[in-house]
């Protein structure tokens, strides 16, 4: 079955607007990547006692990942962790067989005589002290994946704002020319 001229040109105004909000979306992404690159400056640090501190384990696909979670009061402050960060978890706490196959969805720590000191912002734990002992170093990455998806989604939103000025300006005489 075959499409009229008309029912084409209609799909094809529906298919450029829904590409323009999927440009849109990109543009949202790329937001959101630079929104959590933030300078040490820009960060909260606290160097009070949490009230709780533990390690969830959680599956994201096929990939298991572990997330150490600082919750002071009614804010949670989390951050992916390493075997490199267990073991010095292990160390500080006594656990000596600490690994990320050693407990099941979460583990809760003694806070015991210990100090803290932790920089967050917003839900992002950046930066964590037990006793002096830097757990979590800040790393200020460069944001060059959010630089390439907001060029890529500026591109993509022109080409689209084009097409849909073509479609406008043009209409459904481009089709015309087209059908023999």
């Amino acid at each position: 079955m075959f499409l009229t001229k008309e029912q084409y040109y209609k799909r094809r105004w529906f298919l450029a607007i829904l590409f323009l909000l999927s440009g849109f979306c990109l543009l949202y992404l790329s937001y959101g990547l630079f929104y959590y690159n933030k300078d040490k400056s820009e960060l909260t640090t606290k160097n009070t006692l949490p009230t709780v501190i533990k390690i969830e384990k959680t599956k994201i696909g096929d990939t298991p990942l572990d997330f150490l979670t600082i919750i002071n009061n009614n804010e949670k402050f989390s951050a992916s962790i390493n075997d490199s960060i267990l073991k010095q978890l292990s160390i500080l706490y006594n656990l000596p067989d600490l690994n990320s196959f050693s407990f099941g969805n979460e583990l809760v720590f003694e806070k015991g005589n210990k100090s803290y000191k932790y920089s967050y912002s917003d839900d992002r734990l950046y930066e964590l002290e037990i006793n002096g002992i830097k757990i979590i170093t800040y790393q200020k990455k460069k944001p060059y994946m959010a630089y390439l998806i907001l060029i890529i989604a500026l591109a993509w939103i022109s080409f689209q704002v084009s097409v849909l000025y073509r479609l406008k300006t043009k209409g459904i005489k481009v089709y015309d020319d087209y059908k023999s």
